[in-house]
C-alpha cells in the first residue's frame, strides 16, 4: 500500500496503526467514580445529625437572646412611664432571687411584671390590670428564667436595678455543656412618673 505525502487528507490507515486516543471510561475508572460518590453520601448521611445539631441549638440560642432582648425593652418602657410612688415589691412563690413589681404609669394604667412559676422552667411576664375586667391578661416575655429580679435604692425610690438571667437547654440530653446561659447586666430604669 502506497500513501500519498502530497495529500494528508487522503491517508489510508491499515489496522496496525492506533485510530486515536480511547473515547470513553474504563471499567476501573467507572468503579473509581461509583465509589467516590457512595463515600461522599455516606459522609453527609453520617455528618446530618451533628449539622442538625448544629441548627437546633443554635435557633436555641437565638431564641434566648431575643427573649432576653425583648424583657430588657419592655421592661425599660414599661418601667420608665412607671410613678415610684405607686410601686410595690413582692416575691412570689418559688422564692428568692425572684421578684415582682406592680405599678402605675403617668397615663393612670397599672402593670406587674414579674417571674411566674406557672411553667416548668420559670418565666417572665407582664401584665396589665384593669379594674373591673375579669381576666388575667398575661404576655409572656421569656421562657427558661432562672432568675428575675427588682432591687432600689431608699433614697432614689425612681431608680430600679433589673437582674435577669435564663438557662435554655440546647438539647434534651440534660447535660451541664448543653446549658446556654443568657445572663443580662443588671440595668437600671428610672421611673419618670411622680
Amino acid at each position: 500500500m502506497e500513501i500519498r505525502k502530497s495529500s494528508p487528507c487522503h491517508r489510508i490507515r491499515t489496522f496496525s496503526q492506533p485510530v486515536g486516543p480511547a473515547l470513553g471510561f474504563t471499567l476501573i475508572e467507572m468503579i473509581c467514580t461509583i465509589a467516590i460518590g457512595f463515600g461522599v453520601i455516606l459522609g453527609a448521611v453520617k455528618s446530618f445529625p451533628s449539622i442538625q445539631l448544629f441548627f437546633i441549638s443554635n435557633n436555641a440560642r437565638q431564641q434566648a437572646n431575643n427573649e432576653a432582648r425583648m424583657v430588657s425593652d419592655t421592661v425599660r418602657h414599661l418601667l420608665s412611664r412607671g410613678r415610684p410612688s405607686t410601686a410595690i415589691y413582692s416575691t412570689p412563690d418559688g422564692g428568692l432571687p425572684n421578684s415582682d413589681i406592680t405599678f402605675s404609669t403617668i397615663e393612670g394604667n397599672s402593670y406587674e411584671i414579674g417571674w411566674s412559676s406557672m411553667t416548668d422552667t420559670g418565666s417572665i411576664f407582664y401584665r396589665e390590670i384593669r379594674p373591673g375586667v375579669a381576666g388575667d391578661y398575661r404576655h409572656t416575655l421569656a421562657y427558661n428564667v432562672t432568675s428575675f429580679s427588682f432591687a432600689w435604692d431608699d433614697n432614689d425610690p425612681s431608680a430600679i436595678s433589673v437582674k435577669f438571667r435564663s438557662d435554655t437547654p440546647l438539647d434534651h440530653s440534660g447535660k451541664a455543656s448543653s446549658i446556654y446561659p443568657v445572663d443580662l447586666p443588671p440595668f437600671t430604669v428610672r421611673m419618670e412618673g411622680n
